[in-house]
């Protein structure tokens, strides 16, 4: 695989989209349609699909950058499955009673050109294709059918490139049909009390899956689907991580999206601020940008909120967004303004632990270094500078506050790590690790300069907390001023790196938080930040 093209991607949409509504259509009509979408779009992206009102922009989007010419709405499924019949060899046919089925038929669906049906309609449509596959009571347990799945269709699939989902997750498998992806589950505490379930035997196979591909290939999906169904994302990302892959929590239509040229990824200029010895400076990052739905959908109210602009914030972005969303991505950047900064997260290319990085394979180290060397690549092209690694895996020596301890031996110190990404992204100009303050993190120990090679670069750890809204939300922003109040007592000049979860915390809170500190604290961008930390520690 060429290391630095890790996402499979479609030819540029045809001029014009058939944009079809599919909101209000039954869950196993959505999925037939998300099948038949990948089948479609695997010569030419043709078609999309909107599951809400949000999905609508893009497609304008991209009429209004002349991407293409024109877009055909309609709501009638009928019509747009006989427009483009002649895709479809024939029906794969998935058991209700047993749902690891729908991932089955989903590889079956990619390599054989089939429609993934219920068997309600099968009957409706097998006047019209014969039925290829049936897979009603194949088998009796999950890894059972993934085992031969792994066995019987190991020639068809893809071997750089992976997905974990839940089989009720519909709406983003256009993508793993068009490209032939093997897609897989881990049953947890919860849809382990199904029938045919043995999450520990299904763990195994997940890890021989990993081991038996390469490393640095991308994980699409994510491995929790509610509360103690799958095995959840510490569990799930640790797994993909060791095995020296990375998790890309998608969104719908990447049929679509990663055939659409990237436009040009410019960040507007940092304004320089002096430092001043008697104030507060405090960089809100907003979280999540790893998550490609978040800025299909979540984070664009965050976005379009009328105060955005008024304060810094910084966005953490995953960096192969610019591969697989360019288009939204370049929405956000175009329309950004001079308080927002884009800084890339999740530990490089995609979502991984750094610290537990190809752990489980021949060359832990040489992984690693193609791993960022990946992330390099896709920093450059989105004019990022700055790091947001979530989960270093450290704890802290209170006899050497300037210690960040490896959390198991054998796995290497937090700083080890940083310098390596470092020492191979010579452009960074600065690293803000961690989701969210890590226990036991004080204040002088939050942030001071790391050296590579003949420079210094600024490192500035979390110091807020991670909380749900617990509070209401006038009580959530009380209680982030009087946290922020509370860090910086006495200390003067004071940087906070004040990581805001986004699912808690909007720019219309982010304006009142600072008008709740009060003079002496400024919001800074996170590459201002950078800069005043090298300007106090360099004095």
């Amino acid at each position: 695989m060429n290391s630095n093209a890790p996402f499979p991607k479609s030819s540029p949409p045809a001029p014009e989209l058939t944009l079809l509504d599919v909101q209000e259509l039954a869950p196993d009509l959505q999925l037939m349609l998300c099948g038949f979408q990948g089948l479609v779009n695997r010569g030419q992206p043709r078609l999309y699909l909107a599951f809400d009102g949000n999905e609508h922009l893009w497609p304008r989007r991209l009429l209004e950058r002349g991407v293409i010419e024109a877009i055909d709405e309609t709501g009638d499924w009928k019509r747009v499955l006989g427009r483009f019949a002649p895709v479809v060899k024939g029906l794969v046919v998935t058991d209700p009673e047993f749902p690891v089925t729908v991932n089955i038929a989903t590889m079956l669906a990619g390599i054989g050109d089939l429609l993934i049906v219920s068997p309600d309609l099968a009957g409706e449509l097998s006047d019209r294709w014969p039925v290829v596959e049936d897979l009603r009571g194949r088998w009796s347990s999950k890894v059972e059918a993934y085992r031969w799945a792994r066995e019987t269709l190991r020639g068809g699939l893809r071997r750089d490139i992976l997905a974990i989902r839940y089989p009720d997750s519909v709406r983003d498998r256009d993508y793993l049909v068009q490209f032939r992806i093997f897609t897989f589950w881990i049953s947890g505490d919860v849809d382990g009390l199904q029938p045919g379930s043995d999450p520990e035997e299904e763990m195994r196979f997940a890890e021989e899956l990993f081991a038996e591909t390469p490393a640095n290939c991308p994980v699409m999906g994510y491995p929790y689907a509610g509360e103690g169904i799958g095995p959840g994302e510490g569990g799930g990302v640790a797994l993909a991580t060791r095995y020296g892959k990375y998790i890309v929590c998608d969104c719908p239509n990447l049929s679509v999206h990663s055939g659409v040229p990237a436009p040009r990824f410019e960040q507007r200029p940092p304004r320089r601020v002096e430092l001043d010895h008697g104030k507060v400076y405090v960089s809100f990052i907003i979280s999540d940008g790893d998550n490609l739905n978040c800025w299909d959908s979540a984070h664009q109210p965050l976005w379009n909120a009328a105060s955005r602009g008024q304060v810094a914030l910084g966005w953490n972005v995953m960096p192969g967004c610019c591969e697989l969303i360019p288009d939204m991505l370049g929405h956000y950047y175009d329309t950004a303004s001079e308080n927002d900064c884009f800084i890339a997260c999740g530990g490089g290319v995609g979502y991984a632990n750094p610290h537990l990085y190809a752990s489980r394979t021949a060359d832990p180290r040489g992984a690693h270094r193609d791993y960022v060397e990946q992330t390099a690549g896709y920093l450059r092209k989105l004019d990022i500078d700055i790091l947001n690694p979530y989960h270093m895996g450290y704890q802290i020596d209170h006899q050497n506050i300037a210690d960040f301890r490896p959390l198991a031996e054998g796995y290497p110190a937090a700083k080890e790590i940083l310098g390596r990404y470092l020492r191979q992204i010579p452009f960074l100009k600065g690293v803000f690790p961690d989701y969210a303050r890590t226990p036991g993190m004080t204040y002088p120990m939050s942030h001071y300069l790391l050296q590579a090679g003949d420079r210094q670069v600024p490192v500035i750890h979390a110091m807020t907390e991670h909380f749900w809204p617990s509070k209401g939300k006038e009580g959530d922003i009380a209680a982030r001023i009087e946290e922020i109040r509370r860090l910086t007592d006495g200390i003067r000049p004071a940087f906070i790196n004040a990581f805001t979860v986004n699912w808690c915390f909007d720019p219309d809170d982010v304006v009142k938080i600072m008008e709740g500190l009060g003079t002496g604290f400024v919001a800074v961008r996170p590459d201002q930040l950078t800069e005043l930390v090298r300007q106090h520690l360099g004095e």
